[in-house]
């Protein structure tokens, strides 16, 4: 499958995603005679920030290419134009109590090593607390997706980095299956958490009188 042309994209534009805003692009699908793919569109956002938007896509599609041939993710079809990227639809639903109990006994065994699979490719998705970005499958298992937060950095970074996402997919195991976490992982993640709160409660006690969150 290929990317489709800006013309398709018009012609063919379907169900939102993700609404665009002044910064950010929209998501949506696009049905096409070769199948339907996701597009991220910078056009729609404001005229002067489009080259800070273009400049995330251009990250992204950096990201993906790092991920490519990786189950479980999207893979870069390539560029629309300069304003946007496609890439396959990764079909699943939202990480739920209820897609919960239809996953796969060793759903969250499973996305532990996804996560460690995308890291062992450079990258860090650095959003994987949101729900909406980790899918499951007709199958049971695990999905990945929205890599416009995500990061290639350097090594000594990339180290610090790994622990948000690890402790995210934690998070969910002992939301969703506690049973089966390890005393060991129990601490390490009440660890991590003290930390994420005390730099949370900090950028709290930055912020000026009447300053919204």
């Amino acid at each position: 499958m290929r990317a489709p042309s800006r013309d398709e994209v018009e012609a063919s534009r379907g169900e939102s995603l993700a609404q665009g805003s002044a910064l950010k692009p929209a998501v949506f699908l696009v049905r096409g005679r070769e199948g339907t793919c996701v597009v991220k569109d910078a056009r729609s956002t404001a005229l002067l920030w489009r080259p800070f938007a273009r400049a995330l896509l251009r990250r992204e599609e950096r990201v993906l290419v790092r991920l490519d041939g990786l189950e479980g993710v999207p893979r870069l079809l390539g560029r629309v134009d300069a304003d946007a990227i496609a890439m396959t639809l990764v079909e699943g639903r939202p990480l739920s109590h209820e897609t919960a109990r239809e996953a796969s006994g060793d759903f969250f065994e499973r996305l532990e090593r996804l996560v460690d699979a995308i890291h062992a490719r450079g990258v860090v998705h650095l959003d994987l607390r949101q729900k909406r970005n980790v899918l499951v499958g007709k199958d049971g298992l695990p999905r990945v997706i929205d890599f416009g937060a995500a990061l290639s950095p350097p090594p000594p970074l990339a180290l610090a980095l790994r622990a948000i996402d690890r402790t995210a997919a934690l998070k969910f195991r002992l939301k969703y299956r506690p049973a089966t976490v390890p005393a060991q992982a129990r601490a390490r993640h009440r660890r991590f958490e003290r930390v994420r709160r005390l730099w949370f409660v900090s950028r709290m006690r930055r912020r000026r009188p009447g300053e919204r969150a």
